[in-house]
């Protein structure tokens, strides 16, 4: 398992899937995250939990496995109506969704201050444009808590 936006994805064999479907029997439907790019493998698990056992696996894939760059991505809760994304210690604010390509515009929070850096996140990638003029924030406590700009 490793964390997706809404909820965590399931690697395998080096591929990734999004959770699609939960069936009655609880088993629960994925599908590759390539399905959009027409890719249509999907895998079925005998719970939430892959480590309960794969089920069946459905087709081949017509790609190549994804190349993963761990960032240390971190949505944070503000009570508001979207949360805030923040990578590699740089936060950012949600802006909007591009309505036709589902890719999600994210702005460096220091905007006010000139900050020219974003993010562009689709559903299988977060990619940083333009460089930060400051250094990151510093919106930690000593404790690790965080403190909200």
């Amino acid at each position: 398992m490793i964390p997706g936006r809404k909820h965590a994805c399931l690697m395998f064999h080096g591929y990734t899937f999004k959770r699609y479907q939960l069936l009655a029997n609880g088993q629960v439907r994925w599908r590759c995250s390539k399905w959009h790019s027409g890719c249509r493998v999907s895998v079925k698990t005998n719970t939430i939990d892959p480590r309960d056992g794969i089920v069946l696996i459905e087709n081949l894939h017509n790609h190549e496995r994804p190349k993963l760059i761990r960032n240390k991505i971190t949505y944070l809760s503000t009570g508001k109506k979207y949360p805030l994304l923040v990578c590699n210690e740089y936060v950012y604010k949600r802006i909007r969704v591009n309505r036709h390509t589902g890719h999600i515009f994210w702005r460096c929070v220091m905007i006010h201050k000139g900050c020219r850096a974003y993010c562009l996140a689709s559903d299988d990638e977060i990619v940083c444009k333009n460089s930060h003029n400051h250094d990151a924030p510093k919106f930690r406590t000593s404790t690790g808590r965080w403190i909200m700009p």
